[in-house]
């Protein structure tokens, strides 16, 4: 099975994703960049170069269809999450100091739009 490289993305897009996911964590990053890398993995299930990769291949979508419209990065970062833990609304959005509602629209819609992105990615 081949795939797509991912896309070169904005140094300020990285850093940002790196700084939104530790702030979403409410963990300090560390000293080290393994033991920050292995803390954001652990906790979304990509690093912060692919979360900002993902971004970049969503925005198209995002910008061609009203459905999407709305969708931020926290989002994302809320699916990845998601589909990394699996947990019950009730934990989910209480960890993002959100209410279900809010949780479950945001992070099926990104979900869907990663799905969208499956003919880009994958071959």
């Amino acid at each position: 099975m081949a795939t797509t490289p991912l896309p070169d993305v904005p140094v300020a897009q990285v850093t940002h994703f790196h700084d939104l996911g530790f702030d979403l964590m409410g963990k300090q990053p560390g000293n080290s960049l393994m033991v920050k890398m292995r803390r954001f993995v652990g906790h979304f299930g990509v690093n912060w170069h692919i979360c900002a990769s993902l971004w970049v291949l969503m925005l198209p979508l995002i910008d061609s269809e009203a459905i999407y419209n709305g969708i931020k990065p926290l989002y994302l970062l809320w699916a990845l999450h998601f589909m990394k833990v699996y947990g019950t609304e009730s934990v989910n959005a209480a960890t993002k100091k959100c209410d279900k509602k809010t949780h479950r629209k945001w992070v099926w819609l990104v979900v869907e739009a990663l799905a969208q992105l499956e003919p880009e990615l994958v071959s």
